[in-house]
């Protein structure tokens, strides 16, 4: 719809084009961007609505606070989500949008601005659905904090994630998954069982290493001595003191004495 022959008109974004503009030449605004606002018209108040392309003929979108305005402009910051205090917009169902200008209590616009874009993390500024598989630009970055040897374990995911061609970026946090955390306890369960292992196996190496030192020292001690002075005088007796069974025989016969009994 255009609006010939009228004083009133929209500065930024440029008024409506006749015939409409190619969408692919629509200016491009992301949510969370500051759109500046600017309008002329010898209209004292005006009330400021936003219109989606496709929507009801019937439906009126409003700005926060953007109704009986004095003043010419208008700041706003991009928000599709109704956190703002203005209207929801499911940007999967059309992403282009324009401005209208109207009296208080009028029915018909006064002046219309061109088609611009809005575009987020999950809608291009074409309308259409980005992939869900392109959307990390960089690995995740994963830290985890051991809080116990075995049993709990919290972490903490950060992944940058685009929100389109254009250098603004948005910043999502996801949360660990399950199998995540099980890899984690899993890694702790065998940390500590290899670290028992070794330790055992350090403790039997030292034993069986002090049990081989003492066998080593008993072996190379000279055994005891023992003396026995019965012994010894029998490994003394000289040479020139024996003699033979028939000298000693002799020896014992010449000394002795025969005596009769009486009869």
């Amino acid at each position: 719809m255009a609006l010939s022959q009228n004083a009133s008109h929209f500065i930024n974004p440029a008024d409506e084009q006749v015939p409409d503009q190619n969408p692919s030449l629509n200016s491009v605004y992301h949510v969370g961007d500051i759109f500046n606002i600017a309008w002329s018209t010898p209209e004292e108040v005006v009330t400021l609505i936003i219109n989606q392309q496709n929507s009801s003929l019937t439906e009126i979108d409003y700005l926060p606070n953007s109704v009986a305005l004095t003043r010419p402009s208008y700041s706003w910051k991009v928000t599709i989500d109704g956190s703002d205090g203005g209207s929801i917009f499911d940007l999967a169902l059309d992403n282009q949008f324009n401005f209208q200008l109207y009296k208080t209590n009028g029915t018909e616009p006064i002046a219309l601005s061109a088609f611009f874009n809005i575009t987020n993390s999950t809608v291009d500024q074409y309308g259409r659905l980005i992939p869900s598989n392109t959307l990390p630009s960089t690995l995740p970055t994963i830290t985890t904090t051991l809080q116990s040897e075995t049993t709990s374990t919290t972490s903490s995911v950060t992944q940058v994630l685009p929100i389109s061609a254009s250098t603004t970026m948005k910043s999502v946090s996801a949360a660990p998954s399950s199998k995540s955390k099980s890899m984690v306890i899993i890694s702790a369960l065998l940390g500590v069982i290899v670290f028992l292992g070794v330790a055992v196996s350090l403790g039997v190496c030292c034993f069986m290493l002090k049990k081989r030192n003492t066998r080593v020292e008993n072996n190379t001690n000279p055994a005891p001595k023992y003396s026995s002075s019965e012994y010894n005088e029998l490994q003394e007796y000289r040479q020139e003191e024996w003699k033979p069974p028939s000298e000693l025989h002799l020896k014992i016969n010449s000394n002795f004495q025969v005596f009769e009994l009486p009869s």
